[in-house]
């Protein structure tokens, strides 16, 4: 069984500067827009999250999430921590495929779920990935590194798209701008997108990159319909790098 390691600390309430509805995207309705089907070998840093509950014990696609370590993966906090077991598939595109590996501890900080603060967890394997073409970490970034305004990034995830119904299960991915920071004006997010191309519910903690360095963590949008000009919010990675190494060693 899975041991669940989370801390959770009151946070003062951020006021709401989006002016958007908050959508954390957990359901069923997967997709990324605008995109193409790629190989696992070209984002082989790139897995699936399932979960499972109390009263539905079989083991259900969530989320996205990264490689960062042999035994670590990095994913969205709301993608992890209110599942009774988690388990992490590697080394596949295709959904419900892969190697399936068991979650040891789920680590977050300070993460709030009514505010979507401190959207970012940790998930600890109990065994160690073994590297390859088709399993591989990606690049941390440094605290402090940024990129330029409508600078494009890669985001990607599984499900379904604009076009296709019902989901589809191999891997996608689009790239997208990233948008002013006004648009996101708190340091611990980054916002990407433009109208047409971005994610949709179910790419939740999936990553967003730039030249193999996780740029974000895909957390939620900023409208109601998907791939929307104000883009996708992400976890800004560089913010909690210190953090994150600080697990790993």
């Amino acid at each position: 069984m899975a041991v669940l390691w989370v801390t959770v600390v009151s946070s003062a309430l951020l006021s709401a500067v989006w002016g958007f509805g908050l959508q954390a995207s957990t359901s069923d309705n997967f997709g990324i827009y605008g995109g193409h089907e790629i190989s696992i070998e070209e984002a082989p840093y790139m897995v699936g999250i399932y979960g499972s509950t109390f009263l539905y014990w079989r083991f259900r696609f969530k989320c996205g999430g990264s490689i960062i370590h042999e035994k670590f993966v990095v994913t969205a906090a709301h993608c992890a921590v209110d599942f009774y077991s988690i388990q992490v598939a590697v080394g596949s595109n295709h959904l419900d495929q892969g190697d399936f590996m068991a979650v040891d501890v789920r680590i977050t900080r300070n993460y709030d779920h009514s505010i979507m603060f401190n959207d970012i967890c940790l998930l600890k394997l109990v065994n160690s990935i073994q590297f390859g073409p088709r399993m591989a970490p990606v690049q941390l970034p440094e605290d402090g590194f940024e990129l330029d305004t409508f600078t494009m990034v890669n985001v990607t995830g599984w499900g379904k798209t604009e076009t296709e119904t019902p989901s589809a299960t191999t891997l996608r991915q689009v790239s997208v701008q990233i948008l002013p920071e006004q648009y996101c004006p708190i340091d611990t997010v980054i916002c990407a997108g433009s109208q047409g191309h971005g994610t949709c519910n179910g790419d939740s903690g999936g990553p967003l990159v730039y030249n193999n360095v996780l740029v974000g963590l895909v957390s939620y949008r900023r409208q109601d319909k998907c791939a929307g000009p104000f883009g996708t919010v992400y976890m800004r990675v560089a913010s909690y790098s210190k953090w994150i190494k600080s697990h790993l060693t």
